[in-house]
């Protein structure tokens, strides 16, 4: 595959900025609801979370409460953990940028390091959580190899597995959030000789969200599978009988099974479509799809055939490019934040709250199979678990590379490989950037200023591990430049220690 040019590299570096500042801004969003919702509830919260803590007691006085040591252990149990997350979500506030400037005085960013929670509540995280996952295993699938020699692409099928419990307003088993029972049945699904007979390997994420039906929460699994054989209906009917069983659920599986698919253009760069079509449930025919559409100042209806974008699946057969854009689809369905969201855009607090609450120290995000002693997609660094856990329970702990980030920094004035004299570092903070649309014709995702205002320049001599060492330390005003000057008498030597 084609190595990305300078001109494309600095163009998804702009992307990337232009995305960070807006996740930021939705971070920020919702720390701003929580800190709101404590208000109404007849109190302000404190700047810090320490002396939130230090103050919790005459907090709750000021909310009519007479405290107990029953009330604030009633209190942590139903808003300390969101709380916590409105100061979290806070902290990571900066960015280190490698500033180009012209002769003009004109300012382009590049951007080195983002700071993030790793809080599966923060959406810059979220994305970049996704960006690193797809990004080791679009490395990995290229050579990877089966014990016979062969490539793994060349000999499995991929497919996306969706798996869920029959539940309603009360939840499943009488129990409203029920992941870990769901996590510990798809663990005893994985257990079948079935599966392992026919399952080479794969990766799931789970994703929660409130049914459209009002039933209470739906909670679900998506899983990417490679699969031994080519015979994708036998396998979906062995594996719903092995779920009806074990959810001891006859004639509801409750899953979905499809072969991976990617979607195509023509070269026009429209998406190549085809009619839509819809099963019907009553006869198990299928069904055309329509668009009605009625005419302005009249009865009249024009009705027309619905088009839907082609799905073009992928396997062995499939070009590299194809196959690896499927397997990047699938994986970056696992990473979305709208399911946290009402559909007029605001958060779902209450959902949020019985999401932190019920799930703490529980792993969203994990392999199984041959994937999971793999080194190669070992991301977070935890060779000593098992695999025979019914349930995962450790925080995701992924790792960027700010160093490589700077090696890999291209002069966005000159398309060159930037040199040590072309630019300088400087933080900011991503949400208060404003961009370009990825729509604009000229300059698409670049900054809507032209001068460095935005950014706080530092001092020449502190490499990105320092400066990343002084960020996360809370130790950048030292290392950061003044009216043109910096702090002489600080020691850095230290933060350039690795």
């Amino acid at each position: 595959m084609a190595e990305p040019t300078l001109q494309q590299r600095v163009s998804s570096n702009f992307r990337q900025q232009s995305r960070v500042a807006y996740k930021r801004r939705e971070v920020l969003r919702l720390a701003d609801a929580i800190r709101d919702q404590v208000e109404d509830m007849g109190t302000k919260l404190p700047r810090t979370y320490v002396d939130y803590q230090d103050y919790k007691c005459k907090l709750l006085e000021q909310m009519g409460y007479d405290v107990t040591d029953d009330l604030i252990a009633h209190w942590d149990e139903q808003h300390e953990e969101l709380i916590r997350l409105q100061y979290t979500l806070r902290r990571t506030n900066k960015a280190v940028y490698a500033l180009f400037e012209n002769k003009d005085k004109v300012v382009k960013p590049q951007l080195v390091s983002m700071w993030y929670t790793k809080h599966r509540m923060d959406e810059v995280w979220l994305m970049r959580k996704s960006q690193l996952i797809r990004s080791i295993y679009r490395e990995y699938l290229q050579t990877a190899t089966v014990p016979t020699g062969e490539l793994l692409i060349r000999k499995y099928i991929p497919c996306h597995l969706v798996l869920t419990l029959p539940h309603d307003a009360e939840g499943y088993g009488g129990k409203k959030f029920y992941l870990k029972e769901l996590l510990s049945l798809f663990h005893e699904l994985r257990r079948s000789k079935e599966w392992k007979s026919k399952v080479y390997g794969g990766e799931y994420g789970a994703e929660i969200k409130k049914s459209n039906n009002g039933n209470g929460l739906h909670i679900h699994i998506h899983s990417m599978l490679f699969l031994k054989e080519t015979s994708i209906n036998a396998f979906r009917d062995t594996i719903r009988r092995i779920w009806e069983r074990i959810t001891e659920n006859p004639g509801h599986a409750f899953i979905h099974l499809e072969q991976l698919y990617t979607y195509k253009r023509d070269e026009k760069g429209k998406w190549i479509t085809r009619p839509g079509k819809k099963k019907n449930e009553k006869t198990g025919e299928w069904e055309d799809l329509y668009d009605i559409r009625f005419m302005e100042q009249s009865d009249e209806a024009i009705i027309t055939a619905k088009e839907v974008r082609k799905k073009h699946y992928i396997g062995p057969e499939s070009n590299v490019e194809d196959y690896l854009q499927g397997v990047m689809e699938c994986i970056k369905y696992h990473f979305k934040s709208d399911t946290y969201k009402k559909e007029d855009g605001s958060f779902d607090l209450d959902l949020i709250k019985d999401i932190l609450n019920n799930s703490k120290r529980m792993r969203f995000y994990s392999r199984f199979g041959a994937f999971y002693k793999c080194k190669e997609l070992n991301f977070d660094n935890q060779d000593d678990e098992s695999d025979e856990a019914p349930v995962e329970e450790a925080e995701d702990k992924l790792n960027g590379s700010a160093g490589r980030g700077v090696k890999n920094l291209v002069n966005p004035w000159t398309m060159e490989p930037a040199l040590d004299k072309d630019y300088d570092f400087a933080v900011a903070s991503p949400e208060m950037l404003k961009y370009r649309p990825g729509s604009d014709l000229l300059n698409p995702n670049q900054l809507l200023t032209f001068g460095s205002l935005e950014f706080t320049r530092v001092a020449k001599g502190i490499d990105i591990t320092g400066i990343v060492q002084a960020m996360v330390l809370g130790k950048l005003a030292p290392i950061l430049m003044k009216n043109g000057k910096h702090a002489a008498y600080y020691d850095w030597s230290s933060l350039n220690s690795t």
